[in-house]
């Protein structure tokens, strides 16, 4: 068991770990199952709904766990290299990219925090909640992304609406913020141990990376990559490999390091190895979760 996983575990949301067998309903699902009180007023980017069962919110979010998990094991457990196009790697690190997402979603959700599109059936399951219990002023909550928070001691489940940003750098200013957290966490507990100034250490090392050495102070660092690689063809990741370099044929290997542990993968932030500093984070971030 990887050391830095467990130094986390007090992060977790509380009693996710206790939640066994088939879970059938999604924080979205949950949402739209109306199946809580609403105690104070709603309006159009906000909502708290409150739960008289703790383990409805458990079981939603260990239900988003499973399936963002899953999709980013099968995303990275599945990327190879062509033999016949040995120097094409543009789909080696857009999905080595997306499977990094996904666990980052995970892990938000392990946290207790998930964004999550709320479309029209859900936003209105809300207002006829809040109607009945006369807390829905104004025309109602309006769609798009929002940031669900769980809160144990409350039994509840906040919802605000996430400003203009895209789903993908929403995901990552989330994502900087939780690692940020974590590491203030374990630097403020007393008498703080070997292994968590380890964890303090690599968590560091994951933040200084997913700002793009300072480039990107948002987090959002391997999106930009991403969207360079995909939709403007750089760092000669498809024909013609303009500017191909030798280490090009040893990523594949480091994006297998994910399923080693998270303790033994490092980021080397020196300028210049773009690539491997991408492909690195995102076995970090996959193998973390």
């Amino acid at each position: 068991m990887s050391a830095l996983s467990d130094t986390l575990r007090p992060f977790w949301l509380s009693g996710i770990n206790t939640v066994s067998g088939r879970t059938t309903r999604s924080v979205l699902g949950l949402i739209g199952s109306q199946r809580y009180q609403v105690y104070s007023p709603t309006n159009s980017s906000f909502a708290e709904l409150q739960f008289g069962d703790w383990t409805d919110i458990l079981d939603a979010f260990a239900d988003d766990c499973s399936r963002w998990s899953t999709a980013a094991f099968e995303t990275m457990g599945s990327i190879d290299v062509s033999a016949r196009l040995p120097k094409s790697i543009g789909w080696l690190m857009v999905r080595s990219y997306y499977a990094a997402f996904y666990a980052a979603h995970a892990i938000l959700r392990m946290m207790g925090r998930s964004l999550t599109q709320l479309d029209l059936p859900a936003t209105g399951a809300i207002d006829a909640v809040s109607a009945a219990y006369g807390m829905l002023p104004g025309r109602g909550l309006h769609r798009g992304l929002y940031l669900c928070e769980a809160a144990a001691q409350t039994k509840s489940l906040k919802l605000k609406k996430v400003a203009s940003e895209g789903s993908h750098e929403a995901l990552w200013v989330q994502f900087m913020a939780i690692v940020k957290m974590i590491s203030a966490g374990l630097l403020s507990t007393p008498g703080g141990s070997l292994g968590a100034q380890q964890a303090v250490a690599k968590l560091t090392e994951l933040e200084v990376a997913l700002g793009g050495l300072g480039q990107a102070p948002r987090g959002n660092w391997l999106s930009i990559i991403r969207n360079q690689i995909n939709y403007h063809h750089k760092f000669g990741a498809w024909f013609p490999y303009s500017g191909r370099q030798a280490y090009y044929s040893g990523l594949l290997a480091t994006v297998g390091a994910w399923r080693d542990g998270p303790d033994g993968i490092s980021i080397w932030p020196q300028t210049g190895r773009d690539l491997q500093r991408f492909v690195e984070t995102c076995a970090l971030i996959v193998s973390l979760c």
